[in-house]
């Protein structure tokens, strides 16, 4: 969470900007900034297999739902053992046509 937010490694890191780990924008990061499955000998046997499944899963979502955010306040995080939203978070899916 630390190395996540820091601009040492980030510009901007408070802000979502999923482009930042795409196309020449993942090259300028730093390959250690984050490593949520470890690396090396330690990383986690199950990594790739939950990549695959999680892809799959967005994929299947947006190719049946086009998704929009019910919200007009900001969503703040907290940080437990888990990073968690400050209030329930409500998703509208819409069956694309």
């Amino acid at each position: 969470m630390t190395t996540c937010r820091s601009e040492k490694y980030f510009s901007e890191p408070e802000k979502f900007i999923p482009e930042r780990w795409i196309g020449e924008e993942k090259n300028k990061l730093n390959a250690f900034a984050m490593i949520p499955f470890g690396f090396g000998n330690r990383m986690c046997a199950g990594r790739r297999f939950a990549q695959l499944h999680i892809e799959m899963a967005v994929v299947s979502i947006i190719r049946e739902f086009e998704l929009s955010i019910d919200t007009c306040d900001q969503i703040e995080l907290i940080c437990n053992f888990l990073i968690v939203p400050n209030r329930q978070i409500k998703l509208k899916f819409n069956k694309r046509i």
